[in-house]
């Protein structure tokens, strides 16, 4: 019988690269390591390679270690055939969500944690579907929406301990695309009094979106906006687009904010502009709670 790690590992593996968490027996995390090679194109022999690339200096020879994947590895029929994303409505974690893949390198043991789908509208949830388990684990009851921003920003109806519905946005991938349309590079931004009017604006007449970039594209043209101006009017409409989509969402519901550092702030301003019930968490740590979770199902 080969001999058990007590360490263990719980991986994020994103179309950009990977974040892996080397986990103590007691759930404490003991190391965080990164990698720059995403998913794209990698067979399930190559997804071997580059994780073990990465972890190599915390595997052991004498024993195996469990890594726990969540993120595209983890969709349905990729590194394995056998993983079928749960339909809503479904609790975030159940026997169904973890499947094992056999490796060749021994001292790896993967389970992969599938997440959720929908079909009307469609949507997929990844690794927020182990942060909304990670977030119900420490707030049993919970009855109302969470709110996870990221490139796939997702808005997701709880109640009951399930995940009732869920919807997905894309507001940061549109905020990169208009400011590159209009030569600003995008860069930390924060929302002032710029971004709320421009929030405000898009809520109200989202239909002229299209116009309203042309409008800071000519001003950006003429120098009379700065690139942080820039960045943040463009930012505050695309949140108001994102709000005004999801209002059915969070209009008369307690609402739960589950963002890092770089999303919080904006979000929170966003919402509180529009007097929303909010809860705070940490991205991480409320992932690496869905990942405790998930190892303790």
């Amino acid at each position: 019988m080969v001999e058990q790690n007590a360490n263990w590992m719980a991986v994020d593996w994103r179309a950009d690269g990977l974040t892996v968490w080397v986990m103590g027996a007691d759930g404490s995390v003991k190391d965080r390591l990164s990698g720059d090679q995403g998913d794209r194109g990698l067979s399930p022999g190559g997804l071997e390679l580059a994780l073990g690339a990465v972890i190599a200096g915390h595997l052991d020879d004498d024993s195996e270690t469990e890594i726990w994947i969540a993120g595209n590895p983890a969709r349905p029929s990729f590194w394995s055939e056998q993983v079928v994303a749960r339909k809503v409505p479904a609790t975030p974690l159940a026997d169904d969500s973890l499947t094992s893949v056999g490796l060749r390198d021994g001292r790896m043991r993967v389970r992969l944690v599938s997440g959720l789908i929908q079909s009307g509208p469609p949507a997929l949830m990844l690794t927020d579907t182990l942060r909304v388990a990670g977030f119900l684990a420490k707030n049993e009851g919970f009855d109302g929406v969470i709110c996870l921003p990221g490139d796939r920003s997702h808005w997701v109806h709880v109640s009951a301990g399930e995940v009732v519905s869920f919807q997905t946005v894309m507001t940061q991938d549109l905020v990169r695309a208009a400011l590159h349309a209009v030569g600003v590079e995008p860069g930390a931004t924060s929302l002032g009094d710029i971004g709320i009017a421009s929030m405000e604006d898009a809520m109200s007449h989202p239909e002229r979106i299209g116009q309203k970039i042309g409008s800071i594209s000519a001003q950006v043209a003429v120098n009379a906006v700065t690139e942080a101006e820039t960045r943040e009017g463009i930012l505050g409409a695309f949140l108001g687009l994102e709000l005004a989509s999801m209002r059915p969402y969070w209009l008369g519901q307690q609402v739960a904010l589950i963002a890092g550092d770089d999303d919080r702030a904006a979000y929170e301003a966003a919402m509180k502009a529009q007097a929303i019930m909010l809860l705070s968490g940490d991205e991480e740590e409320t992932l690496l709670d869905g990942f405790r979770a998930a190892r303790a199902a």
